[in-house]
């Protein structure tokens, strides 16, 4: 994760701050915000949608933030972080042994999990990024390659055992892998295939046979 970045947050009762001054949290603004990105986009939602949506008046948001933009930032760059954070934390609890598709297969199963319990803001991260202000984007990016380090890495783990078909650059994967990962919210369903099954589809598509 990027030194500066913020402690990632999310849509549990303990990732939010109660703090009301002076009404609503810095939080809830934040969840408002992701949540109406993913489905406006970022020309269409404004500061004083995302005031009502929280229940106050526009004016109260400058209490957290300057500006729309700096709203829009932090929730993108938190939907970044949010994920790698949970990705890591996975990695790190895999035993000493684990083979390389394990380890990816843990990573694929975390990307999952955090992207669809969190997926106001890692949805509004991706949907959002080619319509954001250059300054936003420019934040975003220095996120978004921290985060591809830990996929290249990994998948620099899968090629050195030499599990990669001859000719594949892992740099094609990587991007591959995180392409399909992110579409995952656009077509998840519980009912007919679980994050497990999909964990293990996705390894096996990446590892050769």
């Amino acid at each position: 994760m990027p030194k500066n970045a913020a402690q990632p947050r999310g849509n549990t009762k303990e990732g939010r701050n109660q703090t009301q001054s002076p009404g609503g949290s810095r939080d809830a603004i934040l969840e408002a915000a992701a949540r109406l990105l993913r489905t406006h986009g970022y020309e269409a939602t404004t500061l004083r949608m995302i005031a009502s949506e929280v229940g106050i008046k526009a004016g109260s948001v400058y209490y957290y933030f300057d500006s729309k933009e700096k709203i829009v930032e932090t929730v993108v760059n938190d939907g970044i972080a949010i994920v790698q954070s949970h990705v890591l934390d996975a990695l790190k609890s895999c035993p000493a042994d684990a083979t390389p598709k394990e380890r990816l297969r843990v990573a694929i199963k975390a990307h999952l999990f955090s992207y669809l319990e969190y997926s106001n803001f890692t949805s509004s991260s991706v949907k959002t990024f080619t319509y954001l202000p250059e300054s936003i984007r420019k934040s975003n990016i220095v996120f978004r390659r921290e985060y591809e380090g830990v996929w290249r890495k990994l998948i620099g783990e899968i090629e050195d055992a030499s599990l990669i078909p001859q000719g594949v650059s892992s740099k094609s994967v990587v991007l591959m892998l995180i392409g399909a990962m992110n579409s995952a919210g656009e077509w998840y369903n519980p009912e007919k295939m679980s994050i497990d099954k999909i964990a293990d589809e996705f390894a096996t598509i990446v590892v050769r046979a």
